[in-house]
């Protein structure tokens, strides 16, 4: 598997945010599992996708699920 590029950039908050993307957990079920508000969720979702270059976010679950072994 090829390291997406910006990877390396993600936070370690990013990273576990990520990690519970993969798992298809929903925006609300990551923010109770880490006991953030959903706002705070969004914006790493947001924080992750500009940084791993995802036009608007889109692709990243399918992102996080084909490198969930790199995380």
């Amino acid at each position: 598997m090829e390291k997406p590029r910006g990877l390396e950039l993600l936070t370690p908050s990013e990273r576990t945010t990520l990690r519970l993307v993969a798992e298809c957990m929903s925006t609300r079920e990551i923010a109770d599992h880490l006991a953030l508000s959903p706002r705070t969720v969004e914006n790493r979702r947001c924080s992750i996708a500009q940084k791993l270059e995802l036009p608007g976010g889109k692709g990243l679950p399918e992102l996080a699920l084909r490198i969930r072994d790199l995380l």
